[in-house]
């Protein structure tokens, strides 16, 4: 996988912030004033974690590890997006209005619509990097 360059990085990152103060700012279900402070982590900061070394440390092998990204087993950051059906995508579009890629096909996302609503939507548990960056700290030996 290519790392992103500083522009894709930062728009990302923008995004983040934002999605950020926005989950912050709702307003709980029942009330209309006071605020939902369910999350409030911003950042994650660990010091020397072998990142690069998780295809051996909690997996069988790169596959594996794909494999459990996938199924939402193992958190990553950005988190875990997924293929949609056809229908929720569009009703996503028509509704909240989503950005849909073009083929809609081709659109992934990290979260999903609450059965039964019309316009509630919920991240998976496995996005919680969504709106929170993870920095590690590590002093690469030479």
């Amino acid at each position: 996988m290519n790392s992103p360059d500083s522009e894709t990085l930062d728009a990302y990152f923008t995004a983040q912030r934002e999605l950020r103060r926005q989950l912050a700012g709702r307003r709980l279900p029942e009330s209309r004033d006071e605020r939902d402070l369910r999350w409030l982590i911003s950042d994650l900061v660990t010091f020397g974690s072998p990142l690069t070394l998780a295809e051996f440390l909690i997996a069988a092998d790169r596959a594996d590890l794909e494999s459990r990204k996938a199924a939402r087993e193992l958190c990553q950051s950005p988190p875990y997006r997924e293929f949609l059906d056809a229908n929720v995508l569009e009703h996503a579009k028509a509704t909240l209005g989503m950005p849909i890629a073009d083929p809609a096909s081709q659109t992934r996302l990290m979260s999903y619509p609450v059965v039964d609503t019309a316009d509630i939507w919920k991240m998976h548990h496995a996005a919680p990097f969504a709106v929170v960056r993870w920095t590690n700290v590590f002093d690469p030996a030479t």
